[in-house]
């Protein structure tokens, strides 16, 4: 996974960390440690995170 690009894309988008942990019913903390790559995004997270964030090329990010 690209962490500088989907953290890119989070400020590109004007989201917050704590808005995108709430649309993924994650914790903050559970949020913070997938971001970082301390845990990985499950499909479904995945998924929700390209709509939300309008991501066009996904390899990009989440298969580099």
């Amino acid at each position: 996974m690209n962490i500088l690009k989907l953290k890119g894309k989070i400020v590109e988008k004007g989201k917050t960390q704590t808005e995108l942990a709430k649309l993924l019913n994650l914790s903050i903390q559970s949020f913070n440690a997938k971001l970082n790559g301390r845990a990985k995004f499950d499909i479904d997270e995945a998924k929700k995170l390209v709509d939300i964030l309008e991501i066009e090329n996904v390899k990009e990010i989440f298969f580099n």
